[in-house]
């Protein structure tokens, strides 16, 4: 029985919760307040009410919170006693309280201690001696994207004996910032989905970006150990030879992940950050649709406290051998996401909801390159002359003469023309537009002076390798368009 001379002082009740602070699907342990209290005699903690609401909050079990246990070590809110190696801020070595019993009545949970086994020090470190603490549950029915959870202790709702009586605490209501709720989710990142084989000008792209956060509060600090990729084949055959060699180097493996930190936020530059896994398994397969990967993290990946865009990690894929007509997409295997907290009880935790984990539009093979139909020249200058399709110039023009080579450009496999660009050669003066699908027709203008020149007019279907035709411009000793023997016209 508390002694009748027992003195309990009660001390600080503070709200730990940073402005606009996150908190994840599954979360671990996140401090919401802190306090502490005293006693010059064998004192205990009896009661503590702790008043919940906020833009789509759900009470009870099941809800936005996890079930309710009496072992704060895994309850939905909990009491963790400051132990560790740091005052004031929940760690490691901190001690979840074994409660008498608690519940929910309406939207306040009760942390029912009238059992005695929590006791009062006679002095404590730091401000507080212990922590409420909050887990979010793992239920995608009530636990929505952006949620807010509040927390609030409603003044003299934190008991504890004092002799024959109870002191209390807070003097005043005390409410803590809303935590917001981040659910981890995959994002399709495809938009032009059209990629070649090894070797072309797009082999590679960021197809699948990650948003997965820990909130970032003194105390919370999760890491990602694991998580898994679903490929699925959408036409064609794919196999492990449409990848470049999968291995752990994020920097050359044909699936790879990378953290988004560079200058460019949700998007893929090359001042981002490769991961290096611990293993990914298989390295090699067939043509089993899905094909589910393993991607393990050692050390374990640690969270960012909130996203900088719309994620902060992505899939990069490499190409191998793909052909036309190869076509796959990806997603991330529901609850695949696997994280570990700072505390023992919050290791393991499996995240990713299935309504949040997207698939990518199509990943479009495209070996196939466009074809060039070489067609003439044209001029209208008395110092230029045209013979089966070889434009002839004369040396003792005063100054360059310009003549325009037309062609026809085709390709009616993979992406068409749609991704087609022309460079600007040596040889060209001027660059012909982006030309549309399929088919079209092009005009390079060249400018000629005296001497032996070939036009080259390179034309590059973005996925595929760029595919060269040449005209030739050779110089003859008359103005006079007399007839010449015809030289070669090459299309290679």
């Amino acid at each position: 029985m508390p002694s009748a001379a027992a003195t309990t002082t009660p001390g600080m009740t503070a709200e730990l919760v940073g402005p606009e602070q996150g908190i994840n699907e599954a979360s671990s342990a996140v401090p919401v307040f802190g306090f502490g209290t005293t006693a010059d005699t064998p004192e205990s903690l009896y009661s503590i009410n702790i008043s919940f609401s906020g833009t789509g909050f759900s009470a009870g079990d099941p809800g936005d919170l996890a079930p309710l246990d009496a072992d704060s070590a895994v309850s939905g809110v909990g009491l963790y006693r400051d132990t560790g190696s740091t005052d004031d801020v929940l760690d490691s070595g901190d001690i979840p309280v074994q409660l008498t019993d608690l519940g929910w009545a309406g939207a306040v949970v009760q942390l029912d201690l009238t059992g005695g086994n929590e006791p009062l020090p006679s002095a404590q470190n730091g401000n507080y001696t212990w922590f409420i603490v909050v887990r979010t549950s793992n239920d995608p029915t009530y636990l929505g994207d952006g949620n807010r959870i509040q927390a609030r202790i409603v003044a003299d709702n934190i008991l504890a004996t004092d002799g024959a009586a109870l002191a209390s605490q807070p003097a005043s209501d005390v409410a803590a910032d809303a935590l917001i709720v981040r659910l981890t989710r995959g994002l399709n990142l495809v938009s032009n989905g059209w990629i070649g084989p090894s070797g072309v000008l797009i082999d590679e792209m960021a197809p699948l970006g990650l948003r997965i956060v820990d909130g970032g509060a003194a105390g919370v600090s999760d890491s990602l150990t694991s998580i898994q990729l679903e490929l699925w084949t959408d036409s064609g055959v794919i196999t492990s030879s449409d990848f470049a060699p999968i291995t752990t180097n994020a920097q050359t493996s044909g699936i790879a992940f990378y953290r988004d930190d560079g200058t460019s936020d949700d998007a893929w530059d090359a001042s981002d950050g490769p991961v290096n896994l611990a293993s990914i398994s298989p390295t090699s397969f067939g043509s089993t649709s899905p094909q589910v990967f393993t991607m393990d993290f050692s050390p374990a990946l640690p969270l960012p406290d909130d996203a900088t865009g719309t994620f902060d990690f992505m899939v990069v894929v490499r190409t191998g051998t793909i052909t036309t007509g190869d076509y796959l997409y990806l997603h991330f295997v529901h609850g695949s996401a696997m994280v570990d907290g700072l505390l023992a009880s919050d290791q393991g935790r499996a995240l990713l909801f299935p309504a949040w984990s997207a698939y990518t539009n199509d990943l479009m093979g495209d070996d196939t390159p466009p074809s060039i139909t070489s067609s003439s020249w044209t001029e209208s200058s008395q110092y230029l002359a045209v013979w089966d399709g070889t434009l002839y110039f004369n040396q003792q023009m005063p100054a360059a003469q310009t003549a325009t080579a037309r062609g026809q450009a085709s390709d009616f496999f993979g992406s068409g023309l749609r991704n087609a660009t022309w460079s600007n050669e040596s040889s060209l003066e001027s660059s012909p537009p982006v030309i549309p699908p399929a088919s079209a027709a092009f005009s390079p203008a060249r400018t000629t002076t005296p001497g032996s020149h070939t036009a080259d007019v390179p034309s590059v279907d973005a996925p595929t390798a760029p595919v060269l035709s040449s005209r030739f411009c050779r110089s003859f000793l008359r103005a006079a368009r007399a007839p010449v023997p015809a030289s070669n016209i090459t299309s290679r």
